[in-house]
């Protein structure tokens, strides 16, 4: 077999190879004796019907498996060829020129797309700042009071005179200059309503003109909604209000005893050290993510190597397919106006840090020997089964139908080596 490869870009190659009929006459005969078996016609016994008859009654589908099993073998010997000159492929950009007969041979013109080559960085130089786990006496303090306030029960109180404070609940009525004009809508009037100052209310203002009011005291409110505000009937405008305090609903803290009585723990000293242990659980699960992006920040910042094209649309696909503001309906039949975006140049940066991220990572797992044990590949295995509702057996089949199993090995192995950086890396 004869095998040309000639440099089309940093990241992508043109592979001539011409093979000789002894080469490919194999699998052509393979393919005419599959269809010569399932054919019987008048005059010749099964599977001896003339190949010109057989090519007649499957048309189509004998040169689409011809194409197949001969494209394979050429494309088998490419791939060879490439690996020998220390080249990954990474995918098959595209055919050309695919020419082949028995007994003549066959030569094809293969775009492949292969594996960027690039320095690592000092890895050393990714350092990021430590997660912070541990509960401070004053978080374990406002935990406490939340637990309090949360557990507390509601004091009714109508009586006249009584003031608002900030963290109760109180029910206001109100009329406005809206309602004067027959607009009917709850932003023009409302015979109760319940809401807390704290926390504000969709009046603007209402919450800091309410506090400090007292039961069965009128006022006016004068409050300006934005331009953009959801309801039509008020966006934009300035509505005064003729509000009325009704009811109050407060809180009553709850003493340390009925607290703990309420937390089923023995002491004030058990409930702390509970409380300590959620916010630590807490503060993990975010520190951990604010770990793991400022790695991701961190390498992205330290590379910048060319990309295989085809892998990077094909990123950049799924990224717009997923993307909640729909661009691909969009932009449906407009190819170039999606291209001009800022959605597609969005979904683009996306992929190219992806798809940089991922190379880095399987460097390092290649350069530090990394490699996922049994036990580690079942578990993701599981994990990712569970995830789509499949059973394992399944997923494995579906994944070695489909040629993702060599993708989902890598994603496993780059989270691997990624757990294992945010610790190595994680001393400032």
């Amino acid at each position: 077999m004869k095998i040309d490869v000639q440099q089309a870009g940093t990241c992508r190659v043109n592979v001539i190879v011409e093979a000789e009929a002894g080469e490919i006459d194999p699998a052509l005969r393979k393919v005419r004796a599959k269809y010569q078996q399932g054919v019987t016609l008048p005059g010749f016994r099964k599977g001896h019907a003339p190949w010109e008859r057989v090519e007649a009654i499957y048309g189509k589908a004998v040169k689409d498996d011809c194409d197949q099993s001969v494209m394979g073998t050429l494309y088998a010997a490419a791939r060879e060829e490439l690996k020998k000159g220390g080249r990954e492929v990474a995918a098959l950009a595209n055919v050309e020129k695919l020419e082949y007969a028995l007994g003549k041979g066959a030569q094809v013109t293969l775009a492949i797309d292969i594996d960027p080559t690039f320095d690592l960085p000092d890895i050393s130089k990714w350092q990021v700042r430590k997660a912070e786990v541990a509960a401070t006496e004053a978080e374990i303090d406002e935990g406490v009071e939340r637990m309090r306030t949360s557990g507390s029960s509601f004091q009714d109180l109508a009586e006249a005179g009584t003031a608002v404070e900030r963290t109760d609940l109180v029910s206001v009525g109100y009329t406005s200059d809206l309602s004067e004009a027959g607009v009917a809508s709850p932003f023009a009037a409302r015979e109760e309503f319940w809401f807390c100052p704290e926390s504000g209310s969709f009046v603007p203002g209402l919450g800091d003109a309410v506090a400090g009011k007292t039961v069965g005291e009128t006022f006016a409110h004068e409050a300006t909604y934005p331009a953009d505000f959801r309801n039509e009937d008020v966006a934009g405008k300035t509505v005064r209000y003729t509000v009325t305090v009704k009811r109050i609903r407060r809180p009553e803290r709850l003493d340390d005893a009925k607290l703990c009585a309420q937390a089923n723990v023995a002491d004030m000293g058990e409930l702390r050290k509970r409380v300590a242990a959620d916010l630590c659980n807490t503060k993990q699960f975010i520190e951990g993510h604010r770990v793991g992006e400022d790695l991701r920040k961190a390498i992205l910042a330290s590379v910048d190597f060319d990309l295989p094209e085809t892998p990077l649309n094909r990123l950049v696909y799924d990224n717009l397919a997923s993307d909640p503001e729909k661009p691909l309906e969009t932009f449906a039949g407009k190819a170039d106006e999606l291209r001009a975006s800022p959605a597609y140049a969005k979904a683009r940066q996306q992929a190219t840090d992806q798809l940089r991220l991922q190379y880095t990572l399987l460097r390092v797992a290649h350069d530090r020997k990394v490699t996922l044990a049994q036990e580690e590949f079942d578990a993701a295995l599981a994990r990712l089964a569970g995830n789509v509702g499949m059973d394992v057996k399944t997923l494995l089949r579906r994944l070695n139908e489909n040629g993702r199993l060599s993708e989902f090995l890598e994603r496993t192995l780059t989270e691997k080596v990624f757990g294992q950086l945010t610790t190595e890396c994680a001393t400032l």
